[in-house]
């Protein structure tokens, strides 16, 4: 085998690991993640393609010519927009698929009163790729308010049991409820005369929030 075939199968191998890599990364995500015992196969996928794309194309325009050598630097860089092309298009469309089990997901970890399941649940809704692709905007919400409870103690919507925070001056403890009839929420309300966040029932706002969250 010559030089420059020997080149071109690296380079070959190395993107035909890249897709398969990204393939099976996507679809495994998208149905709930990877399963512990392909990490050590992905790992080396990665390694193959890294390797194989760099190795094989280096390899390849060193074995023409000097004087043909940026032709040959040309068609190898058009392989590789070629690439990046149909790698663009598979994010997209990953991005696309990902978005529907990214609500539900990240729906039912606002629903749940367990601060530690809440996490657990955004980390599966927000996906590998976060921050590189954005899951649906439900996730990206309850980040923004699982972050507000870590840096500030400030209570998000539905203020989770295992957590003390504050909503404007309430204090919320998950053993003394502020609703008797139901979900406690911390929301913008009247008090006498003047409005703040504070701790209650839901209004009729929240409720509409609490319907979106809840459909399928």
């Amino acid at each position: 085998m010559s030089p420059r075939t020997r080149g071109a199968a690296y380079f070959c191998t190395g993107v035909a690991a890249l897709i398969t890599f990204g393939s099976v990364y996507a679809a495994y995500d998208l149905w709930g993640g990877v399963p512990r015992n392909l990490w050590r196969v992905m790992q080396a996928l990665a390694v193959l393609a890294l390797s194989g794309t760099i190795v094989g194309g280096v390899r390849w325009i060193k074995s023409w010519p000097s004087e043909e050598r940026l032709k040959a630097s040309l068609r190898a860089v058009a392989v590789l927009g070629t690439l990046a092309a149909l790698v663009g298009l598979g994010l997209f469309t990953y991005y696309v698929e990902r978005r529907a089990p990214s609500r539900r997901i990240c729906s039912k970890a606002q629903l749940t009163e367990s601060l530690s399941e809440r996490k657990k649940l955004l980390r599966e809704g927000l996906g590998p790729l976060f921050p590189v692709i954005d899951p649906d905007s439900t996730c990206t919400e309850l980040k923004r308010e699982l972050d507000a409870l870590e840096e500030s103690g400030e209570c998000p919507f539905l203020p989770p049991t295992g957590a003390r925070c504050l909503c404007g001056q309430d204090l919320w403890v998950s053993s003394a409820p502020a609703c008797e009839s139901g979900r406690t929420t911390c929301e913008w309300r009247s008090q006498g005369d003047r409005e703040a966040n504070a701790l209650g029932c839901v209004t009729e706002s929240g409720e509409r929030r609490l319907r979106e969250l809840e459909a399928p």
